[in-house]
């Protein structure tokens, strides 16, 4: 097994020098193969069914007039300007004025902080979320672990 292995990372080190010395000018090609089976998605608590309802059709209409395609090209393609949400003061408590939002941020491009701002492509979506609900947005930054136990 162990030879099979370097005979791989050998092969596959000749085809990086090989590649290396390719003068063309579109080298880089995107191909379409799962990587994982890891998924991505946002939690509700459960039980909160309007809440699910209203982020579901939410979603459906971002992706349908082209908002999400525009959030992501936003971090993946660096077009646009990425909207910060303030860092929240004071209480993080959910009130029916309050849309907070429980996370964990070192995940660029989807959840981050510069200086005194959250960014990314789930703050975004968060951000036009609470205003379609006239609601405030308060993120709360925490650990993983807790965020699973929060929600």
């Amino acid at each position: 097994m162990k030879k099979l292995l370097v005979c791989f990372v050998c092969a596959l080190a000749l085809l990086c020098v090989v590649s290396c010395n390719n003068t063309q000018e579109d080298v880089v090609k995107l191909i379409d193969i799962k990587l994982t089976d890891e998924e991505y998605a946002f939690a509700v608590k459960k039980g909160n069914t309007e809440l699910l309802e209203d982020f579901n059709a939410f979603l459906a209409e971002i992706e349908e007039n082209g908002k999400f395609a525009e959030i992501v090209a936003k971090y993946f393609e660096n077009k646009g300007t990425k909207n910060g949400v303030n860092l929240a003061v004071g209480s993080v408590v959910n009130t029916e004025e309050k849309f907070v939002v429980a996370t964990n941020c070192p995940f660029e491009p989807f959840e981050y902080t510069v200086g005194d701002k959250y960014y990314g492509i789930d703050m975004e979506i968060a951000s036009l979320l609470a205003e379609e609900l006239g609601k405030e947005l308060v993120i709360k930054n925490m650990d993983f672990d807790a965020v699973c136990l929060s929600v």
